[in-house]
């Protein structure tokens, strides 16, 4: 049995990345190894909303992270803002670059940030 294979989180990897990397061929960007080819000319800003499982598979399949890793080492909380950017060098290899991660200042004097 595979570790894990009773959780949620678990059982969806192959769903979350699978649909992600068409998400992501389909803006110009294909993964070959640990880094991403640029395969289309794009000037976009892309915004994806997600809960916990599915963005901790986000992050560790674009920073090329193992799933436990990124969910025992880099938690987040789920109303937070995490920024990754993928240069636009078409024709060329490029890596996704974290420039902000978990980032809550806009709860600050929030009461979310003490619940739970």
């Amino acid at each position: 049995m595979k570790t894990g294979a009773n959780n949620k989180a678990v059982r969806y990897e192959k769903i979350v990345t699978d649909g992600f990397k068409a998400f992501l061929g389909s803006r110009g960007y294909e993964k070959e190894g640990i880094r991403f080819r640029c395969t289309a000319k794009s000037e976009e800003t892309i915004a994806l909303f997600s809960h916990g499982g599915s963005g901790a598979y986000v992050i560790s399949y674009l920073l090329n992270l193992p799933f436990p890793y990124v969910c025992s080492v880099m938690p987040y909380h789920f109303a937070s803002v995490t920024a990754i950017e993928l240069p636009q060098k078409y024709g060329e290899f490029v890596r996704p670059r974290l420039i902000l991660f978990n980032d809550v200042s806009h709860l600050v004097g929030s009461s979310i940030l003490t619940e739970g």
